[in-house]
């Protein structure tokens, strides 16, 4: 993937980061369940407004990033 320096900035397919500094943020692409890519690349990360949540897609499927742990309790 190409990057291209920009004031305040990169730029690389949809995805901004702005002022990249430890208080920067980055922006992510954002869309609905319905809007997701049709064939996207594994590790292709955004925010779900439909889950409210970020989610990134495991090259099978979107797994949401706030998802619960699971634990598992075993006895003797």
């Amino acid at each position: 993937m190409a990057l291209t320096q920009v004031t305040g900035g990169v730029i690389a397919s949809g995805v901004t980061i702005t002022n990249p500094t430890i208080s920067g943020y980055l922006n992510l692409p954002t869309g609905t369940t319905g809007t997701r890519p049709g064939s996207p690349a594994t590790g292709t990360t955004g925010y779900n407004t439909t889950i409210g949540q970020m989610e990134f897609y495991d090259g099978t499927n979107w797994i949401g990033t706030y998802a619960p742990p699971t634990y598992s309790v075993n006895y003797l």
